[in-house]
């Protein structure tokens, strides 16, 4: 319904909080909403680089020092190209 990146980077940002609070080494997402509901997969991306960009600088110090990504084939190029951009 519209504004998919940023409820998708929310969502990350929440689930990346989580994990410190928690204590978590490492946490571990799929390309979220990019199948059933058809997402394009470099908005996904763009949210994930956002999200992550924006946690670790707000918690340097986090334990969470890992995101693992489970991606298809088709996924890696895109999320690749997106997460070594600048």
């Amino acid at each position: 319904d519209g504004a998919e990146q940023s409820k998708i980077e929310a969502t990350i940002s929440s689930c990346l909080r989580i994990a410190h609070v928690k204590g978590w080494v490492s946490i571990a997402f799929p390309a979220i909403s990019t199948g059933l509901f058809m997402v394009p997969k470099d908005v996904c991306a763009r949210a994930f680089k956002n999200a992550a960009d924006s946690f670790w600088t707000k918690y340097p110090d986090t334990s969470a020092k890992m995101i693992w990504l489970c991606l298809t084939i088709e996924d890696y190029p895109v999320f690749e190209r997106i997460l070594k951009s600048q």
